[in-house]
C-alpha cells in the first residue's frame, strides 16, 4: 500500500472519510465493489485534468486500510446467492452501541447469511428454526440495523454493479415469511402437501420469464420483483400476469433453451406445476397487501369468505355453484378471489382439464391445450373455446357427469361476456390455463391416493395369507 501513498495521485490534504489533515490519496483502483466515480477519464476530475481527482475523494491511509479490509470482509463473509446472481448482505447499525464486536463480526455473517437462507429455501427455514436458540441475541436486535442487498456481476476486469436494494428493516423477510407459510398451507390443504407450493426466494426466480444469452441470465425482473417484495412496493396483477402467462409457454412449447428454466424430466407436468405456483404467488402478494388489480374489494384477513364472494357474483350463477360445485373447488376459487368472468374462465379451464384426463387424451399428448392460444384470446375466441368444449366432453362421453360444472361456467361467463368483465387477451387465457392446472393437480393426486390405497390393500392381502 506504501506505494498508493507515495505517487502523483498522493499529496498532503484531508480526508473525505475521517476529515484528518494527513497524507491522502485519490488512488481507488484496489478496491473492488467500492466504486466512488470513474477514475480512468479525466472528464469527471476536477478541473477536467487527472490531477484533480485529489479534489474529488481522497482517503488518508487508516480510512484506506479499513474500507480495503472492510470491502475483503464483505467479499469473503457477506456473500450468498438470490436466484442465480450474487447478492452482498451489508447490515447497516443504527447506534454505535449496536455494532458487533470485531471478534463477533464471523458469527453475524453467519446469522445474515442463514436468515437469508431461511426465506430462500423450505428446508433452509427448518434449519434456520433448529438453530433459532444460537441466533436469539442477533434475532432481539433485529430493530437496531438495516440490511442492504448488493446484487453484483463480477468479470474479468470488472464488477458490474446489477442492483441495490438499500435499508430494508430484518422484519421484512419475518413478514415475507409469515405469507409465505400461510399460503403453503392453504395449498398442502387443498392440494397435499408437496415442496412445490413452497414460494422460497429461489422459486420466485423460475416463475419470471427469463432470458439468457451465452449462460449469461437476464435478472432484471427477477430483481426488480425483490425489490417490490423488500420494500412494500405494489405490484399490479395486469403487469405480472403476461409474464406468468410467457413462462407458461416456455413450458408448453420447450423453449428451455433459451431461458434460465432447466429442461424438465416432464415440460407436462413442469406447465401444470408452474400454474399451481404462480396462482400461488397472486394469493401471497395479496396476503402482503402488494397485489393490485385482481380483487378491487380488498383482502378480508388473508380467507376471502364464501358468503362475501358470492354476494359479489350474480344470484343465478352462485345458485348453481353451491348446488352443483364440490366445495373443494368453490374453496380454492374463493380463496384466490376470483369472481365474475375471471371465475367463468377458470372452470372453462377445469372442464379442459377433465377432458385432458381422458386416456385418450393423455395417449395423445392431450391435443386439446391447442385450442388455448397461449399468446391471447379475445372474448369472441373464448366464447368459441366454451362451445368446442361441450362438443368435447360430449365426444368423450363425459359431459353427462359434468352438466352443473358446464352449468356454472356458462352462466359467469355468459355475465362476464355481456357485461364486459373479461380482461386482456393474456389474462383470459391464464385464468383458462389455471383452471387446467388445478383440474390436472387434482387428477393426479387422486390417482396417487388411489395406488396407495391399492397398495395398502394388497400388502394386507399378503399378511393374511402369510
Amino acid at each position: 500500500m506504501d506505494e498508493t501513498f507515495a505517487g502523483p495521485e498522493a499529496e498532503k490534504g484531508v480526508c473525505h472519510v475521517c476529515g484528518s489533515p494527513e497524507r491522502v490519496t485519490s488512488n481507488t483502483t484496489r478496491f473492488k465493489l467500492l466504486k466512488f466515480y470513474i477514475t480512468d477519464k479525466p472528464g469527471f476530475a476536477s478541473r477536467l485534468h487527472k490531477g484533480g481527482f485529489l479534489r474529488n475523494y481522497t482517503l488518508c491511509g487508516g480510512c484506506y486500510r479499513a474500507l480495503l479490509a472492510g470491502e475483503r470482509f464483505v467479499e469473503n463473509e457477506l456473500r450468498t446467492r438470490l436466484g442465480r446472481s450474487n447478492v452482498y448482505l451489508v447490515p447497516v447499525f443504527h447506534l454505535p452501541e449496536a455494532r458487533p464486536a470485531p471478534e463477533r463480526l464471523g458469527e453475524w455473517a453467519n446469522y445474515l447469511k442463514s436468515r437469508l437462507a431461511a426465506s430462500d429455501t423450505l428446508e433452509e427455514w427448518h434449519n434456520f428454526q433448529q438453530r433459532l436458540e444460537q441466533y436469539r441475541s442477533y434475532e432481539e436486535r433485529k430493530a437496531l440495523f438495516v440490511l442492504n442487498f448488493l446484487f453484483a456481476t463480477k468479470g474479468q476486469a470488472a464488477v458490474k454493479i446489477d442492483k441495490l436494494i438499500a435499508e430494508v428493516p430484518p422484519s421484512r423477510l419475518d413478514q415475507l415469511d409469515d405469507a409465505r407459510r400461510c399460503v403453503y398451507d392453504w395449498a398442502a390443504d387443498q392440494l397435499g402437501e408437496r415442496n412445490e407450493w413452497d414460494l422460497g426466494l429461489r422459486r420466485l426466480f423460475y416463475l419470471l420469464p427469463l432470458r439468457q444469452r451465452d449462460r449469461q441470465v437476464e435478472a432484471k425482473p427477477y430483481l426488480e420483483l425483490l425489490d417490490a417484495l423488500l420494500t412494500g412496493r405494489p405490484l399490479s396483477a395486469q403487469a405480472l400476469i403476461p409474464q406468468l402467462l410467457e413462462t407458461a409457454a416456455i413450458h408448453r412449447f420447450e423453449r428451455y433453451e433459451a431461458h434460465a428454466h432447466n429442461r424438465p424430466d416432464d415440460s407436462e407436468r413442469a406447465l401444470v406445476v408452474h400454474l399451481l405456483q404462480a396462482q400461488l404467488f397472486l394469493r401471497y402478494l395479496k396476503e402482503l397487501g402488494q397485489l393490485h388489480g385482481l380483487n378491487e374489494n380488498g383482502r378480508e384477513g388473508g380467507e376471502m369468505r364464501a358468503m362475501a364472494m358470492t354476494e359479489m357474483m350474480s344470484g343465478q350463477a352462485a345458485e348453481i355453484e353451491q348446488a352443483l360445485l364440490d366445495e373443494g373447488l368453490r374453496s380454492w376459487m374463493d380463496g384466490l378471489g376470483l369472481t365474475g368472468a375471471r371465475r367463468g374462465l377458470f372452470l372453462l379451464g377445469v372442464l379442459i382439464g377433465k377432458i385432458g384426463s381422458t386416456s385418450e387424451q393423455r395417449e395423445s399428448g392431450k391435443p386439446i391445450l391447442n385450442k388455448v392460444h397461449f399468446q391471447g384470446m379475445d372474448p369472441l375466441k373464448v366464447v368459441r373455446l366454451a362451445n368446442e368444449v361441450y362438443e368435447k366432453l360430449r365426444q368423450y362421453k363425459i359431459a353427462d357427469y359434468n352438466e352443473g360444472l358446464y352449468a356454472a361456467m356458462k352462466a359467469h361467463l355468459d355475465r362476464g361476456v355481456s357485461e364486459e368483465e373479461l380482461g386482456s387477451p393474456q389474462e383470459n387465457v391464464y385464468w383458462v390455463l389455471a383452471g387446467y392446472a388445478y383440474e390436472t393437480q387434482r387428477a393426479i393426486r387422486a390417482g396417487r391416493l388411489k395406488r396407495s390405497q391399492q397398495a395398502a390393500e394388497a400388502e394386507g392381502e399378503n399378511g393374511e395369507e402369510g
